[in-house]
């Protein structure tokens, strides 16, 4: 994937990761989209993005697998995502 270079640098700049997020959660996070979501499951996602200082997301690929101890709900089938981290000032 092609990206200018001013973005390459600022990106390389950032602190990021991998987390492994629920498949339920997805489209709310990539789309907002919360018609298929209660309003606790909405909050908790907010909670998650929000408490792991998460400012970017994307899906590693289109594989999910199965863990017991997502980073929030019940056990489930999730994707691992990268992800850019909000830095601390």
């Amino acid at each position: 994937m092609f990206a200018p270079p001013i973005l390459n640098q600022f990106f390389s700049n950032m602190k990021k990761g991998i987390e492994e997020v629920p498949a339920w959660a997805l489209n709310y996070i990539v789309n907002g989209d919360a018609t298929e979501l209660s309003i606790e499951e909405t909050e908790a996602i907010d909670k998650f993005m929000r408490d792991s200082k998460i400012m970017l997301l994307s899906i590693i690929d289109d594989s999910q697998h199965f863990t017991p101890f997502p980073p929030f709900g019940l056990p489930c089938n999730v994707y691992d995502c990268n992800v850019i981290y909000y830095e601390d000032d």
